[in-house]
């Protein structure tokens, strides 16, 4: 019953009340162009949701690989000024990937 109610369902974002759709590449590239010139985007992977602890060694981590920045609980940060996080609360944190910055070429 569940896959059939899965099937015939539409999935709605809890964060928009939006419907959600796939989209492709080219959708998703027309949608940053019609932004104005200059607006900045982050492209962020999630890394982890609602969980107690510090992570001190998945930020070093990350360094090691390479990478420079982290959003922790809604704040950007350079992984070597992270605060020390509280082990008794539930953190989200994200690895910034890359940022983008849009440029309208002719």
């Amino acid at each position: 019953m569940r896959l059939l109610w899965a099937r015939i369902g539409v999935p709605y974002s809890p964060a928009t009340g939006l419907p959600i759709t796939s989209q492709t590449v080219s959708e998703m590239v027309d949608r940053l162009m019609a932004e104005p010139e200059g607006a900045r985007f982050y492209l962020l992977a999630p890394m982890i949701r609602a969980r107690k602890g510090e992570y001190r060694k998945e930020f070093a981590e990350l360094q090691k690989k390479g990478f420079q920045r982290v959003k922790v609980d809604g704040t950007y940060y350079e992984i070597a000024d992270v605060p020390a996080l509280n082990k008794k609360l539930k953190h989200d944190i994200d690895v910034v990937v890359d940022r983008i910055i849009i440029k309208k070429v002719i």
